[in-house]
């Protein structure tokens, strides 16, 4: 038994060319709890040459509050590069049971995936419209 649940109006921004440093990994965090910003999910990417990027979804609404953090990290980080994706969806597959044909039906259902989660007992899938 499974249940699936979409939601829309769903942002992805990704910052990169970040320092691969706490210092500046928690200066991103910070400012997204100053401006309160409901994050709905965090990837990191692996460093290269002591750089990384990190991307974040989050409701649209929020949209202005981004790029004013985009602003603020440009003075920290002069060689930020951001990318935005502002017409996603969010797809939930809840389920009892384990069932990993679920990754060959969403690719074809599904092929502009963006990111792909997974918990415990759920899938979530994030596509770009």
């Amino acid at each position: 038994m499974y249940n699936v649940t979409y939601t829309k109006d769903i942002v992805i921004v990704t910052f990169k060319n970040i320092p691969d440093d706490i210092l500046y990994i928690s200066k991103v965090f910070n400012l997204i709890k100053k401006n309160e910003i409901n994050i709905d999910l965090i990837t990191k990417e692996m460093p290269i040459n002591d750089k990384t990027g990190i991307s974040f979804s989050f409701n649209r609404c929020d949209i202005s509050k981004v790029v004013n953090i985009i602003k603020d990290l440009k003075e920290v980080i002069p060689s930020l590069y951001t990318e935005i994706l502002s017409d996603v969806t969010k797809i939930t597959y809840k389920y009892e049971e384990s069932n990993f044909n679920i990754f060959e039906i969403l690719n074809k259902e599904y092929p502009n995936s963006k990111i792909i989660s997974k918990g415990e007992n759920e899938i979530s899938i994030w596509i770009n419209n």
